[in-house]
């Protein structure tokens, strides 16, 4: 079956990961609904990234400076559509993920989504993070930021307000 572009823009920062980039991309070029634009900002020492033109949408941009937020910003700056999703160059994107998006974001009045590891359970690390106030067991359920600065993926399957977006793919 044919993949059937979406008007969606992918911005992936990536720093000397050429394989992990590699099989993030093959991911995202194997949904059904594949984005229309895919942006790379790459801060790598050395570019070796020449294998990025066997996919369709993607617009490559190297840059000097080793920063994820800068490298997001650029990409920010070169995105065409309205649908945007910061994506790590790490991450599996399995199908529909892009349709899903899609029809979420023009379907209702939602700023942001985000996802969470549906391989991850609550751990020995979330409940010491808790017990040390790293995290907070009132705010358990909603992405948050504590006093410490730690972050919080929020423990939750439906829509909910969230005072802090971070992670690999929003």
């Amino acid at each position: 079956m044919q993949s059937k572009s979406i008007n969606i823009s992918v911005i992936i920062p990536t720093l000397n990961r050429l394989a992990d980039l590699k099989k993030t991309l093959d991911s995202i070029y194997r949904n059904n609904y594949i984005p229309n634009e895919v942006i790379v900002i790459d801060q790598s020492e050395a570019s070796n990234f020449h294998y990025l033109s066997s996919y369709p949408n993607l617009i490559y941009q190297r840059v000097d400076f080793k920063s994820l937020t800068k490298a997001r910003n650029c990409g920010l700056r070169i995105a065409k559509n309205e649908i945007i999703i910061f994506c790590d160059d790490d991450v599996e994107v399995i199908n529909p993920t892009f349709e899903l998006i899609f029809k979420k974001m023009t379907d209702t009045k939602i700023a942001l989504l985000g996802t969470y590891n549906n391989l991850e359970k609550i751990k020995f690390s979330s409940c010491l993070n808790i017990f040390l106030l790293k995290k907070s067991l009132f705010k358990v359920f909603k992405g948050h930021v504590t006093n410490s600065f730690y972050g919080s993926f929020p423990l939750i399957k439906k829509n909910v307000e969230t005072e802090w977006a971070m992670g690999f793919f929003l």
